[in-house]
Order: structure tokens, then C-alpha cells, then sequence
């Protein structure tokens, strides 16, 4: 009898710690440029925002190597400090060849400041190199990417 007491206990404790909903967490993308000439470069911000404030995140940023050669970035990740629910890191890469590269997010970790484990929806955009002399040579115009949603990634 003790023993059913401790378990109707323990559950009712235990239960009520769980959260019902898990903080949600999206990634978007901008570019320099959606278009640039072959030999030009192409600026690549991807943002991360978070429904609870920030802990830490990291993500593997996908693109075709045939087309974009990365020549500079700040991070594939970052963390918070407890007041931020976004942040972002910015890549630079040079058109090595005419063609198009979807640039995406990827195998993405987000977590809370409370360490919670947050679901994630991956975004991505598409570059398209010309010819040289051809196309947009990194102008300013922003391109924002339309966001893929993933199944589930909320696993550590």
C-alpha cells in the first residue's frame, strides 16, 4: 500500500514537471545577393530565433562546392546569455562557376537557457551564379528564404 502511495506520488510530481509544449526555434536565411556573376561573392546570413530565451546552437550550413567556394564566416553557432531569443552569423563565399546552390540549414541543436532541447525548423535559399559579366555582382538587394520545416529535430 506504502509502495502505491510513493508511485501515485512520485508521478503526480514528476508529471507535473513536464512542460506541454517545448520551445520552438527558426532558422532563416538572407543573401547579399540571390544572383551573382562567377568570380564575384555572395554574403550569407543565417538568423536564429528562439520562442524561449537562447542557450546555445550550432548547425551545419549545406551548399554546393562546385558553384560557392567559402572564404569567410563567423561560426556555425553560438549561445545566449539568458535575455536573448536571437542571433545570428554571417559567411562569405566566392562564385567559382556558373550554376545554381541551394544554401540550407541543417542537423541543427538548439537549446533553451534553461537547457531544454527546442524544435527546429530549418530554412534555405538558393544562389545562382552566372557568367561572369552577366549577372548581379553581389548588389544589396535581400533575398529572404522561404523556411523548410523539418520533421522533429529535438534530439541532442
Amino acid at each position: 500500500m506504502i509502495l502505491v502511495l510513493i508511485m501515485a506520488l512520485s508521478c503526480f510530481v514528476y508529471g507535473n514537471a513536464i512542460k506541454a509544449q517545448a520551445a520552438s526555434t527558426q532558422f532563416s536565411i538572407s543573401l547579399s545577393s540571390s544572383s551573382v556573376s562567377k568570380g564575384g561573392s555572395v554574403t550569407v546570413t543565417v538568423s536564429v530565433s528562439c520562442s524561449e530565451a537562447l542557450g546555445a546552437y550550432s548547425y551545419c550550413l549545406s551548399y554546393d562546392s562546385s558553384v560557392l567556394e567559402y572564404t569567410s564566416g563567423d561560426g556555425y553557432g553560438g549561445g545566449g546569455d539568458g535575455n536573448i531569443k536571437s542571433a545570428s552569423n554571417s559567411f562569405t563565399f566566392s562564385a567559382i562557376a556558373s550554376g545554381s546552390s541551394y544554401v540550407g540549414t541543417g542537423s541543427s541543436d538548439v537549446y533553451t537557457w534553461g537547457e531544454e532541447s527546442c524544435s527546429v525548423s530549418n530554412a534555405g535559399a538558393t544562389i545562382t551564379v552566372t557568367a561572369a559579366g552577366s549577372g548581379n555582382n553581389g548588389g544589396d538587394s535581400t533575398t529572404q528564404a522561404a523556411t523548410t520545416q523539418e520533421q522533429g529535430s529535438t534530439e541532442a
